[in-house]
């Protein structure tokens, strides 16, 4: 036997199918909802991606440079009378504008009293660091020790000596070379 109080009212029928139809149009926008926020998802992995490549990048040209900067450290900061030429002709790879200009103007001066003074100086670098960096500009310190013999006029015997050089190259990439385009004496 049932009652009335165990039969649903036409109110109570009305409200739950007012909210399976609102489910039913919940349901239907989920799929507008992941797709919304899977858009700011695929940006921002977007963007990570790509500061994850620049970063490395800079890092390959910091290590890159460094090396590059290294050897152009014994090529410019070194030379021997004795193959002046070959000394400044060498060096020259190694350096672009607008530095190539200074160099040049330098390397002039440096043969006559290279050869005058019997000068011989060798380049050690003893650490690199980098100061700056981006994917085509680096800017490293060296820390250089330069050791020299040179005959000095009126001395009867060659002069040695070893000076400690604190330098800055600026390195550019040029033609997929790091060449050196600045260079600053620290004090």
């Amino acid at each position: 036997m049932s009652t009335d109080a165990e039969l649903p009212t036409a109110e109570a029928v009305e409200t739950v199918e007012a909210g399976k139809t609102r489910l039913r149009g919940l349901r239907s926008l989920a799929p507008a909802i992941a797709a919304g926020l899977c858009i700011p998802c695929a940006v921002l992995l977007i963007v990570f991606l790509l500061r994850l490549h620049t970063r490395s990048a800079i890092d390959d040209a910091r290590a890159d440079a460094a090396r590059s900067a290294r050897t152009a450290a014994t090529e410019l900061l070194a030379y021997d009378y004795r193959r002046i030429n070959d000394d400044v002709a060498q060096a020259k790879k190694l350096v672009t504008k607008p530095f190539s200009g200074e160099y040049a103007e330098t390397a002039s001066t440096l043969q006559t009293e290279a050869v005058r003074l019997k000068a011989i100086v060798q380049a050690d670098v003893k650490t690199v660091a980098v100061e700056d960096a981006t994917r085509n500009r680096v800017v490293v310190l060296l820390f250089v020790d330069q050791s020299s013999v040179k005959q000095l006029p009126g001395q009867p015997k060659p002069v040695t000596r070893i000076d400690e050089q604190r330098v800055r190259f600026t390195m550019i990439k040029a033609h997929g070379h790091w060449l050196v385009s600045e260079v600053a004496a620290l004090i």
